[in-house]
């Protein structure tokens, strides 16, 4: 409990009657409305005390489509408490806020604003390299001073991913790749969530999948169709500035190498949504040796029985 500023999921947080009585409830508007209690309860003055011994199992979702909309949700919850209490949380003068609760906040949900700007820069890119192939007189390459951080950003998520779960959660290096991997999958859900949750006040009709009974190669790329069209897009893009520039200076070789870890949250997501739509795997239960029954002794009866 660092800086009394959990972050609350009210799957595993008790709250005590008086302090929610007193704050009026929970909070109906917000779709994530446990983070908001406890930012609320942490103005009004409240602390929150961690423990480690855990005291029950959360429930997983059941696929990656549930994952998605799970963190989607969340996203968006965030983007909306953040909106609500921004006085508290940006303004120096208001103290209903410590500024270690203020910081453990901000920067908690800093990694999905930057989901939301790799979506915008990734539109922007996009963009710049429809001028670049139609006009590529015109259009230049921005300097290499510029294309470097971003490459340099995407490892270093990466690399943060890898050492947070090698100190935080016990397990392989296998798991920590998948970790990482599962993380980049959800980078447009969230990028979504996040613009809307700052522009709109209610959280968008999520459709149910269609097609369950297609094959498990269709149902994941129809899961997946934005991400899908984004990728292939993004790859267009890269082949069309390489053979338009023919490939001849660090320039275009680095702004393809922007496009290329542009598209790799995407190719993240594909591949994900495909590898869910797969069919588990059937094992086959070993039957259990026969046992044979114990035999029972004659009885005789004691004297007397």
């Amino acid at each position: 409990n660092e800086r009394n500023a959990i972050i609350q999921h009210g799957t595993m947080t008790l709250v005590r009657k008086a302090a929610l009585v007193n704050e009026n409830g929970w909070a109906e508007w917000c779709i994530t409305e446990d983070s908001q209690l406890g930012l609320r309860l942490f103005r009004a003055g409240y602390e929150a005390v961690y423990s480690k011994k855990s005291f029950g199992k959360g429930v997983m979702p059941d696929d990656f489509n549930a994952f998605r909309k799970q963190r989607y949700r969340w996203a968006y919850g965030a983007m909306r408490i953040t909106r609500a209490n921004a006085n508290a949380l940006f303004n120096p003068f208001n103290h209903e806020l410590t500024l270690g609760q203020k910081w453990h906040f901000i920067t908690g949900w800093l990694p999905w604003m930057g989901d939301a700007l790799g979506l915008m820069f990734l539109g922007m890119g996009l963009a710049w390299s429809l001028g670049l192939i139609v006009d590529p007189v015109r259009f230049e390459f921005p300097i290499a001073l510029f294309m470097l951080p971003s490459i340099g950003l995407f490892f270093f998520k990466i690399v943060q991913i890898l050492a947070l779960y090698a100190n935080r959660v016990p397990c392989g290096l296998a798991d920590r790749l998948g970790a990482a991997v599962a993380g980049l999958a959800l980078s447009h859900s969230i990028g979504k969530a996040v613009w809307k949750g700052l522009f709109t006040n209610s959280l968008p009709f999520l459709r149910t999948p269609k097609m369950k009974n297609a094959p498990a190669l269709v149902q994941g790329l129809v899961m997946a169709r934005e991400e899908l069209f984004l990728l292939v897009l993004t790859w267009a893009a890269l082949l069309g500035v390489g053979f338009t520039h023919h490939w001849a200076t660090l320039e275009t070789r680095l702004w393809c190498a922007v496009l290329f870890t542009q598209s790799l949250p995407y190719l993240a997501s594909v591949s994900v949504s495909i590898l869910a739509a797969m069919p588990a795997p059937v094992t086959k239960q070993v039957a259990a040796p026969a046992k044979e029954p114990v035999r029972m002794g004659v009885f005789h009866p004691a004297a007397g029985d």
